[in-house]
């Protein structure tokens, strides 16, 4: 008799063993969905950063590009302060590749010799499809080691491209002896920058002299 009772009682605990680990392991619907809801999170999170990585390269773009524009600025500013004469309207030299180019800003300074020698700004069609869109040329002699205008032949070489036209850099008297430096660029991605210098003009108008040889 108590061999009997023995053996249902072991009976029973086997079965309450077995239930219990049925009851505390997942079912096949569950695993799938888990799986389901799991890939639908990672799917947002892998969205969110290409989002941010494509938001920090056009930013990164955007800083580069501005940069750009206010080094070509610069240049001109540093240019106008050392030129003894500054004239909108002039001719372009015949090495400077006139055709289909906007002369907007022409100077007139002296070498380290002592020689005066004539820088002309000019927008127009890029010389090659390296460039984007219009471009703003300088045309008028290399600097030396020593900061300088060089006493070499006069080089023509772009300074920026991305204008959305020859309007792109305009140059505009804003007060006595003061000049307004604008330059706007387009970009692929459809960001516009503007950028804005101002520099003393030369207090001589321009005298214009045989171009370069």
């Amino acid at each position: 008799m108590a061999r009997v009772l023995l053996d249902r009682w072991a009976g029973r605990r086997r079965l309450s063993k077995g239930s219990g680990a049925q009851a505390g392991g997942f079912t096949l619907p569950e695993l799938l969905i888990t799986l389901l809801l799991g890939g639908l999170v990672l799917g947002v999170m892998l969205q969110l950063l290409v989002g941010d990585l494509r938001h920090v390269g056009r930013l990164g773009r955007w800083l580069r590009e501005r940069q750009a524009g206010e080094r070509a600025l610069e240049l001109l500013r540093e240019e106008l302060q050392r030129a003894e004469n500054a004239a909108q309207v002039g001719t372009i030299p015949a090495g400077c590749g006139r055709a289909g180019r906007q002369l907007v800003l022409q100077l007139q300074g002296r070498d380290g010799a002592g020689t005066l020698r004539t820088v002309t700004y000019t927008t127009g069609t890029a010389p090659s499809s390296i460039w984007r869109g219009d471009v703003l040329v300088r045309c008028g002699p290399a600097y030396g080691l020593d900061g300088e205008w060089s006493e070499g032949t006069a080089a023509s070489r772009v300074l920026i491209d991305a204008l959305p036209g020859r309007a792109g850099f305009t140059v505009t008297p804003s007060a006595a002896g003061v000049l307004r430096l604008e330059l706007t660029r387009q970009l692929a991605d459809g960001q516009t920058i503007r950028q804005e210098q101002v520099a003393l003009a030369p207090p001589k108008p321009l005298a214009l002299q045989a171009p370069d040889e």
